[in-house]
């Protein structure tokens, strides 16, 4: 996530580190609201809101949302992340 926050020009990216601090970066990165971070609070909700922040930290990076929904899926969501951070 650092990495990510890094590539997008985003500041504070040292919050990658800290657990809750990280979902907000996670919101900076892709310019959402804070507030969604309280629909991750909702069971079911939360992987939507979770796709969705994924989806516009993608487009952050040059990438299609659609990779957002990737996120759901076991396996690709370990891969995902560091796609996104080390590839252009």
């Amino acid at each position: 996530m650092q990495i990510i926050a890094a590539k997008t020009q985003v500041g504070n990216s040292w919050m990658a580190w800290i657990p809750i601090l990280n979902l907000i970066l996670m919101c900076r990165i892709g310019n959402t609201s804070t507030l969604a971070l309280l629909g991750l609070l909702i069971p079911l909700i939360n992987l939507f809101i979770f796709a969705y922040i994924w989806g516009e930290i993608a487009f952050a990076t040059n990438r299609s949302r659609w990779y957002g929904l990737l996120i759901i899926v076991p396996g690709i969501n370990v891969i995902l992340p560091g796609y996104l951070a080390f590839t252009d």
